[in-house]
């Protein structure tokens, strides 16, 4: 499992997709700080992290399509499986290099940031950035499941990546509508959802100790349906 998680690691670095994504990530970060210098580090934090909260799950598609999507689609994982790997250990080491390479985005979005604002003159704001980053993580793991699942619901990357930009930009919104026609009753659902409480969770302060959980584990099993649910798919797709 090990040797794959390698092996993935060196092809993500060889093909250039996943530092490319990382370097405009790190760009991004630097630039919020220099936007920011004049407002505070409470503001400028606070503009990062609804920032940040858009665009690494943007970010994370690129790498996604990387570990997992290309190796699919270019029937590269054939030579895996013939050399004996069976399709759970090719499948969780997947999941362990996804949740790794997860944690380094949005590590490198944290600090490039930090260091921005050091040398800007706002200090480090470390303290403001890691309890809402901690709090999120669930939420970007659960998101990450998500778009494991779309790629392999879908036949193509393309096809994939486009749902999942679709549902990250519109989906809570036209979702909670729905409900609100469809089924009122229903409507307190989209108090739960994954991308708006991603954001909501910016705001911890204001929210109460039982919300935060709830939300948090509402992420948490969303997020382990839509990787058991991945599994499963996996596990039947014909591979040619």
């Amino acid at each position: 499992m090990l040797a794959m998680i390698r092996a993935d690691i060196y092809r993500i670095i060889k093909g250039q997709q996943g530092v490319i994504s990382s370097i405009i990530l790190l760009v991004l970060a630097v630039g919020l700080a220099w936007l920011g210098k004049d407002a505070g580090g409470e503001v400028a934090s606070e503009q990062a992290l609804v920032i940040g909260s858009l665009f690494i799950p943007i970010f994370l598609t690129v790498v996604l399509t990387v570990i997992w999507g290309q190796e699919i689609n270019n029937r590269t994982i054939n030579n895996t499986l013939i050399a004996g790997a069976s399709r759970l250990k090719f499948f969780i080491s997947k999941w362990l290099l996804i949740c790794i390479w997860t944690i380094v985005e949005i590590a490198i979005f944290v600090v490039g940031f930090n260091l921005a604002s050091l040398i800007l003159g706002n200090g480090l704001l470390f303290n403001q950035l890691l309890p809402v980053i901690a709090l999120q993580l669930p939420f970007y793991f659960a998101i990450s499941a998500l778009l494991l699942l779309l790629l392999n619901l879908f036949p193509t990357n393309t096809m994939a990546v486009l749902a999942f930009v679709t549902l990250l930009f519109m989906g809570d919104n036209l979702l909670q509508l729905l409900l609100q026609v469809l089924a009122e009753p229903l409507s307190f659902i989209s108090e739960y959802f994954i991308f708006t409480n991603l954001n909501t969770m910016i705001h911890f302060a204001e929210l109460t100790q039982a919300k935060i959980i709830a939300y948090i584990t509402v992420a948490l099993l969303g997020g382990v349906v839509c990787l058991i649910s991945s599994g499963l798919i996996f596990r039947k797709k014909a591979l040619k």
